[in-house]
């Protein structure tokens, strides 16, 4: 089964088996609710502190997208492959950021940029389908606004990004696609799966210009 997502965006691309669109508009209880339906579904055993684990995680991840203006925002979930028995989420974003600059070669600009700002964040250009891409690795710690009891955690959890950036000169915006997740362990297999995806975007066909077809299919 596909599904077929428009965004104002001009690319085309391709997610795994059990990714699912989440609600951007939704409250965290209406999104926690739907990411444990899913839990269940796939993990029917899982104690109940791991699913509240899983879910208190997302809802760190999910809240920092949202932030920073994410269009598009699908919600994984699977089982750890360092760990059999264990759950593992993360979240595949786009965003679309306004400002882009008149500079000839705008990635070299934000590469310089992010490493003067932070020598611990991994910059790297890579070239895929669509041209040449900048990627950028970091992790941050993130404090919840609120957990399901409506508290604020007194602790930060670690969120770890794979972002990959591209121009759209001509829309004076830079593309971010980003897969994140506070499941560490499970981080290799993240970058597997998030190179995976890269390998399937592409420019949308002549009348889809300005969109984005994210459909949703077994890779």
């Amino acid at each position: 089964m596909s599904e077929t997502v428009e965004l104002d965006f001009p690319f085309r691309f391709s997610l795994p088996a059990g990714f699912t669109d989440l609600d951007l508009t939704a409250t965290i209880e209406e999104r926690a609710n739907e990411l444990l339906d899913s839990i269940d579904v796939a993990f029917p055993s899982l104690s109940n502190e791991e699913r509240l684990r899983l879910v208190l995680a997302n809802q760190f991840a999910v809240e920092q997208l949202v932030e920073t203006g994410a269009r598009f925002v699908s919600n994984f979930v699977g089982r750890s492959e360092v760990d059999s028995s264990a759950a593992s989420t993360a979240q595949l974003s786009v965003l679309l950021l306004d400002g882009l600059g008149d500079a000839r070669r705008p990635l070299d600009v934000i590469a310089e940029s992010i490493r003067l700002e932070d020598r611990d964040r991994h910059t790297q250009f890579v070239d895929l389908q669509i041209g040449r891409c900048l990627v950028v690795i970091d992790e941050t710690a993130v404090h919840a606004q609120a957990d399901l009891r409506g508290e604020h955690p007194p602790e930060a959890t670690s969120v770890r990004q794979l972002q990959v950036m591209f121009p759209l000169p001509e829309q004076r915006r830079l593309a971010i696609f980003a897969m994140s997740t506070t499941c560490l362990r499970d981080w290799d297999d993240y970058v597997d799966m998030m190179t995976a995806i890269c390998q399937t975007i592409e420019w949308a066909d002549t009348g889809e210009v300005s969109r984005i077809s994210a459909v949703l299919n077994t890779l």
